[in-house]
């Protein structure tokens, strides 16, 4: 409703309204992380506070930030105004005189970069830097779990081989299980498989399950049952391990899609793949005509604490149509290529 609101009342433009809608979304992240019980009606000013100290930490520019910050503003006098919300983290104009002001949008490159195509993510997919085709492999499956199933950088590197031959067994016939991985995977007939994420790997330590594509599992069940099996310690659970055995961690998963995303000359975080994820998925289940089918998926699969966060992804679907692949199959939207 914000968002039309802007669109209908103040003549925003495509660019202005995709600014403000991600600013506010980051924000609601945000808060969802250092506040989870508490929903964004009771944010307050030091929460807005926190929320300029980390978009600074994460090497914004100060035209950013300040887009940012305006973005928050300018919801939250739009929800003061409809009886959403009491109290303001802050005024939007200090001296009560008049709407919130415009602010000028980014160009619409820098505004469109925090989520990826599919021809974006293929681009920085062809750009990881590596000699060794083995680690190239790992970090490439890497990304496409981010990508194609939307998990966080620690989830990625918690990934658990015990529970995906769970998730696998769960759904061959008996006879398959207890067979390699692989043989057992063979006896399957899914489109998509239920997996247990390690609680330790989640945000909050909550845990969780999520839906990985058939297009995602075959390429990593491939991966514990081949090149895996030549790093040492291969008899560790985690799936994604260094040459030593040991997991890989979040900083350098994230280095690793950062500088794939510099070469590829884009702008955008391993995090963007989860914003990717979102708006493609709901983009596809819209095509079908089942928007509301959507959301649901999109937040027991993205494990939202709040709908709120979740509903910011359908205004952005709205607004990245134009930049989304909308034509794909389900399955595919889920798992992107083989």
């Amino acid at each position: 409703m914000w968002v039309l609101a802007g669109v209908r009342e103040r003549s925003y433009s495509l660019n202005t309204v995709e600014a403000y809608a991600t600013g506010l979304l980051l924000f609601l992240n945000s808060q969802e992380v250092a506040a989870p019980n508490i929903g964004w009606q009771r944010a307050t000013k030091d929460d807005v506070v926190r929320f300029k100290r980390e978009l600074a930490a994460r090497g914004n520019d100060a035209d950013t930030i300040a887009l940012r910050l305006a973005a928050v503003e300018n919801f939250y006098a739009w929800a003061e105004t409809h009886g959403f919300v009491r109290v303001r983290p802050f005024k939007v104009n200090p001296k009560g005189e008049g709407p919130a002001p415009v602010v000028k949008a980014p160009p619409s490159t820098r505004a469109r970069k925090e989520v990826f195509t599919e021809e974006q993510f293929e681009r920085i997919r062809a750009c990881i830097v590596m000699d060794d085709p083995i680690l190239r492999r790992r970090v490439d499956l890497m990304f496409r779990w981010g990508w194609g199933v939307g998990l966080r950088e620690a989830e990625v590197c918690g990934l658990s081989v015990r529970n995906l031959r769970r998730s696998v067994e769960a759904e061959a016939p008996p006879r398959a299980r207890g067979r390699s991985l692989g043989e057992a995977f063979a006896a399957t007939a899914a489109e998509g498989f239920v997996l247990d994420l390690v609680p330790a790997a989640t945000k909050g330590a909550k845990g969780g399950a999520v839906l990985v594509p058939r297009a995602l599992m075959k390429p990593t069940v491939e991966w514990i049952d081949g090149s895996r099996t030549e790093f040492a310690r291969a008899d560790a659970d985690w799936v994604f391990v260094t040459e030593g055995g040991r997991p890989l961690t979040p900083e350098t998963l994230g280095r690793y899609f950062l500088a794939a995303v510099k070469a590829a000359k884009e702008v955008g975080s391993f995090h963007s793949l989860r914003h990717s994820y979102a708006t493609r998925v709901l983009s596809e289940f819209n095509r079908l005509g089942h928007p509301e089918l959507g959301a649901l998926f999109v937040q027991k699969q993205l494990r939202h604490a709040y709908r709120e966060t979740t509903e910011q992804y359908t205004h952005m679907v709205h607004m990245r149509d134009h930049a989304i692949t909308a034509g794909m199959a389900v399955n595919r939207a889920f798992g992107g290529r083989n």
